[in-house]
This record gives C-alpha cells, structure tokens and sequence, in this order.
C-alpha cells in the first residue's frame, strides 16, 4: 500500500476532514504502510504528499479533504479568515491550529527537495522579486515560513566592502573571519524566516520587508536585519525565495524552532543567515 492509498483509506473511515498531524499519528498506528528506514511519519510527509496528488487531495494549510467529497467544507475555510479572524472562530480551524505540531527528526531540513516534498513553494530570485515585486497569490496573506537557498554548484565568495556599501542593504556588515566560520557546505538552504511571530502577520508584508531590504531600502532599523548577512554573499541576487503558509502565532515560531533546532542537530550550525533560534 501506498501512503497516498493509505491517506485515503483512513480520510474514508472517519468521514471527515483532518488536520496533518492526525493523519501522521493514524498512520503510524495502524501501521499499514512503512517507510524504508522503519522510522515513523511525519505530518510534514503528510503534507508534502497530499500537495503532489491534487486530483485526491484537498488542502487548506494543515487541513486535507477528499476530492469529491469535502469541496463544501473546505471552501468555507478561506485564507483571509485565518489572518482576520484571529483566534479563529470556526471550531475546524481552531482544531487545524491546536494540533498542527509537525515534527522534523527525520528529514534534512538542508536542502531543496525537503522544501518541495514539505509544501514550500518557490516565489523567485531576489533579482526577479525586486525587478516584478510579489506575484499576487492568496496564500501569501497568511502568516507562514519562508526559505531562501542557494543557486546550484553555488561557489562561496563574499563582496567586498565597496560593493556592500554601494548596494545598501547590509546595516551591520560582519566581518570576513567571521563570515567563513559561519559558511556551511554542501547544503541548500541559508535562511528560514517567519511571518507572525506573536500576533497574525502575512508572509506578503515580512516578504516585502525583506525584498525592499535587499533593495537598498535600508534605515538602521531594518526593515529585514534579520538574515541580511547573505547579501554579503556574491550572486545574492540570484538565491531563491520560498514560502509555506501556516496557521496563525504560535505556529510559525514553534514550526520555525523545530527546523532551526534540526538544522543545527545536523550541520552544529544554524544556516548561514540566521543568528538565533
């Protein structure tokens, strides 16, 4: 049996919508399918394979549905009422929320395809998103995570002074020793942020902070301090920006902890722009 297969049985069986994290802990009790290693699902590999079947799945930040059956249900859950509407008034989406706690002890939070089989999705370059702005896409007025990553066989070199000066959109440069003791190798990821830490914030507006920080349109108070040392890097303009919607604070911090924690579990490190958990 298939996962995919094994989600639907289980979707079928109690005849409702449920959140990732019910899915993982189902599955990992009825133990019908198995993962190659033998290690348990997660709700992050829930995720990531209910997005790549469209055609069975319904989705909704943590909530998946069955094509076919829950199309009511799922369209009077919309993405504006999770950023408006906080805490959520509709008992669904409070339950989505409660119990959303994915876990990341078994993936490598270090590269590209755990971004794509988790759900990230790709926004662009800092070159494309500067030069055209943010597209206009629903998903991007919920709070949420989003990644940055490096271009393939990227080569570390850093500007120098006279370049980071002339672009403006480093406050605080770090010094070149201290640049190479933080540089990792041989992983993709060099960036994760959230969008609502403490009270409900949309990916759209921390992106754009973040994209007008890389412009050059910079005070000594940000708008983006955070990760602004990989615009020392050169060919910053050319590293990509992913996002994940989520549920409202305290999710995106919890979900942001538990990557940065992996993150470090993995490589002793935390990516290369971040400074803290």
């Amino acid at each position: 049996m298939t996962l995919h297969e094994e989600i639907i049985s289980i979707l079928k069986e109690r005849n409702s919508t449920m959140n990732t994290n019910q899915i993982a802990e189902e599955v990992n009790n009825r133990n019908n399918y198995f993962k190659g290693d033998g290690s348990s699902i997660s709700a992050f590999q829930i995720h990531g394979r209910t997005k790549n079947y469209p055609h069975l799945f319904l989705r909704n930040k943590t909530l998946v549905g069955l094509v076919g059956r829950d199309e009511e249900i799922m369209n009077k859950i919309m993405v504006e009422d999770l950023v408006e509407n906080y805490p959520a008034q509709n008992p669904i989406i409070n339950s989505m929320f409660n119990h959303s706690s994915l876990h990341f002890m078994n993936d490598d939070v270090t590269n590209i395809d755990f971004l794509t089989r988790s759900g990230f999705e790709e926004l662009g370059s800092f070159q494309t998103l500067i030069k055209e702005g943010l597209p206009k896409d629903i998903k991007l007025k919920s709070p949420g995570l989003y990644a940055v990553t490096l271009p393939g066989n990227y080569i570390y070199n850093l500007l120098d002074e006279q370049a980071i000066s002339k672009n403006n959109n480093v406050v605080n440069p770090w010094e070149t020793e201290k640049l190479n003791n933080k540089w990792i190798s041989n992983v993709d990821v060099i960036y994760y942020g959230l969008a609502g830490s403490n009270s409900p914030r949309s990916l759209k507006s921390r992106l754009q902070d973040f994209i007008d920080h890389a412009s050059g349109k910079t005070t000594d108070r940000g708008p983006h301090r955070g990760g602004e040392i990989i615009f020392q890097l050169c060919d910053w303009e050319m590293f990509s920006v992913w996002f994940l919607p989520t549920g409202n604070p305290p999710e995106p911090r919890n979900l942001e902890k538990e990557l940065l924690e992996r993150f470090f579990e993995m490589k002793s490190k935390l990516p290369f722009g971040n400074r803290k958990f």
